[in-house]
């Protein structure tokens, strides 16, 4: 419950001033999270806040932006699934609310508990144009190259 309403409090700010709290990392650099990592452009940047047992993101460029929440109970419990492989293989869950419109779910095992990757918020369109920020937001092995802990840890 504590994760849904952090995550509606996120995803109402975009385009608001970022809050004392949440900590700001500019393009260009990757910034790497425990189970991602995104190469950021200049004009790019995350936002990022620690929650009890989560961290959430704010992602945002010239382009596109997203929530990103990574954790252990990503609140995606009435929205239908279609598995889908990305063009470089990778397999996620496509996820379709009635109210809030698609999203993505990458799933990882860290240290024998299940972990979430998942990518929120109105710039998903559920069609093949969100891969271009999809294939630019690496993940498992992948996600660790070059990253020796996560950036909001450093």
């Amino acid at each position: 419950m504590l994760a849904a309403i952090a995550l509606i409090a996120l995803s109402s700010m975009a385009g608001a001033s970022v809050p004392a709290e949440e900590r700001l990392f500019r393009g260009p650099s990757r910034f790497c999270g425990a189970h991602f990592a995104i190469d950021l452009k200049p004009g790019e940047e995350i936002g990022f806040r620690r929650g009890p047992d989560f961290d959430l993101f704010r992602f945002s460029g010239p382009e596109k932006g997203t929530g990103i929440y990574e954790g252990v109970a990503p609140d995606t419990f009435q929205n239908t699934r279609t598995t889908i492989r990305l063009p470089d293989g990778r397999e996620v869950d496509r996820l379709r609310d009635r109210e809030t419109g698609f999203s993505y779910l990458f799933r990882f095992t860290d240290k024998g508990r299940e972990s979430f990757v998942h990518l929120y918020g109105s710039a998903w369109s559920g069609n093949e144009q969100d891969n271009s920020l999809l294939n630019r937001i690496r993940t498992g092995t992948a996600a660790s190259l070059n990253c020796a802990a996560p950036t909001a840890a450093q």
